[in-house]
Order: structure tokens, then sequence, then C-alpha cells
């Protein structure tokens, strides 16, 4: 069964530092040293989710700048895991971390978390741009793909939902770039929660 926890989602703000760990490698949003353009780290006061809501993937305009933040929305206050609530990071609060077959997105302040998306292809593939349908709880989505949100001391026992890849790019084990959509059903049919992630993106 779920677990609850009820206190307030709140929008970080501050600066986060690189973290190496022993089989995890994780980097913050923003550090692109080659990239003469200033990224972008607020989040947008319109984020692409409008096909979210519809159930489908519309992809997303081009930046002119790279992008990094997180933005979801909980459809409902009957949606377990974000209760009806916004949940909205700028850049600053990413971290983006590889673990076993799949790619954690962190939000957060430092080493703490206040809500995590993971998404990950089936047992044996490798993340690449592209839909993934049909999407089950990881880790153990066995041959489907996986999918997980989760924060506050709240999490699903079982989800159903999808995910798009538009942007991925990774280089010895640290991910640099990343653009996803996504949608989730706790316990597989509660209402959904939708969201974006953007990640030195070249989207919007």
């Amino acid at each position: 069964m779920p677990r609850a926890l009820c206190r307030p989602v709140s929008v970080c703000l501050a600066a986060v530092s690189f973290l190496a760990l022993a089989g995890v490698s994780e980097s913050p949003a923003g550090q692109v040293k080659k990239d003469k353009v200033k990224p972008d780290l607020v989040v947008p006061k319109e984020p692409p989710v409008g096909g979210l809501k519809d159930g489908t993937f519309v992809k997303p305009a081009v930046s002119t700048a790279p992008t990094s933040y997180f933005y979801a929305v909980s459809s409902a206050k009957d949606e377990f895991i974000g209760q009806g609530e916004t949940i909205a990071y700028d850049g600053d609060k990413l971290r983006v971390m590889e673990v076993k077959g799949g790619t954690k997105i962190r939000l957060g302040v430092a080493k703490k978390s206040d809500w995590e998306l993971i998404v990950a292809p089936p047992v044996g593939g490798t993340l690449k741009i592209g839909e993934y349908l049909d999407a089950k709880l990881y880790p153990d989505n066995g041959k489907a793909p996986g999918l997980e949100f989760k924060g506050m001391n709240r999490e699903s026992a079982k989800v159903a939902g999808k995910f798009v890849v538009w942007e991925y790019e990774a280089a010895k084990g640290v991910v640099t770039k990343l653009a996803i959509d996504f949608i989730q059903r706790s316990e597989e049919t509660g209402p959904p929660l939708y969201g974006v992630v953007r990640y030195n993106s070249s989207f919007k």
C-alpha cells in the first residue's frame, strides 16, 4: 500500500555542486562550460504541458539557450503522489544521475531530495530518444519501460504510465543533456500526474 506524509510542496532556489559516488554519476544543471549562451535555469511561465493534459506527447519547440527545470502537475486532489499540487523547481535544484538500468532526476537541496523521477528502458536495454509506452513501476518493470515519480514520503505500489525522451546525451556515465515528458498513474488507475524535465536541454 502507498505510504503518505503531508507537508507542503516547495519551490527551492539555491546552488548545487557536482557529486560523484562510487557506482553513481551525478551532475548539476547549468554547467556547460563551452556554451557561450547563458543557460536558462528558470521554470518558464508556460511550460509545455498542453499535450500531456490530453495524454499525448507534443514535441517541444527548440530553445535559444540551454534550459534546465522541472515542472509537474498533479491533476486532482486524490492523485496520491502530488495531491493536486503543482511541483516546480528551477534548474539549480536538479541533479541527474545514472542508476542501474535507468536515469534518476533528484529535486531538492544538496544531498536531500524532495522528489525523484526515474525513467528506464526495459531491463537490459539502453535509454534512447523515443516514446516508451505501457511503463511499469521501476525497478520491477521487467520487459516494460520503467517509471517512478515519488516524494514527500509518498510512493506508489504500482504505476501505469508512459514517457518520451526528446533528448539524451551522456559521456563517461555522466548525463549532460536530457529532455523528458512523462505521465504517471499511481496504483495504475489513479488520476494522472504529468510533467516535463529539461536538463541543459535544447528544448523549451
